[in-house]
């Protein structure tokens, strides 16, 4: 599973690995700093699924070791979109949270 992510005002691609998946939303890790209340474009490659969304920035942390973690909620994910997700989180973790180490 990876995600790659553009940012408002950077049209510069990064790639995170979603942390704490759901169909609401996900942590992810990057070298770029992010600030609460921006909006991201989401890219997930789930197995042979890509869901692509809009989510914005619910708090951000701090730089650790040079990456910047914070949670996205997804904004108008659509109904398919979500249940990929659903169906995705539900196969890796038997319904429980995905949680993968960065």
């Amino acid at each position: 599973m990876c995600a790659w992510l553009t940012f408002q005002n950077d049209k510069r691609v990064y790639s995170s690995i979603p942390v704490d998946l759901s169909e609401h939303g996900a942590q992810f890790s990057t070298e770029k700093g992010v600030g609460e209340g921006e909006t991201v474009q989401v890219n997930m490659q789930l197995d042979s699924t890509m869901v692509e969304c809009v989510g914005n920035v619910m708090w951000a942390l701090s730089p650790s070791e040079g990456f910047h973690k914070f949670e996205v909620s997804f904004v108008n994910l659509p109904p398919e979109q979500r249940d990929n997700i659903k169906n995705f989180v539900a196969r890796q973790g038997k319904g429980e949270t995905v949680r993968e180490a960065i």
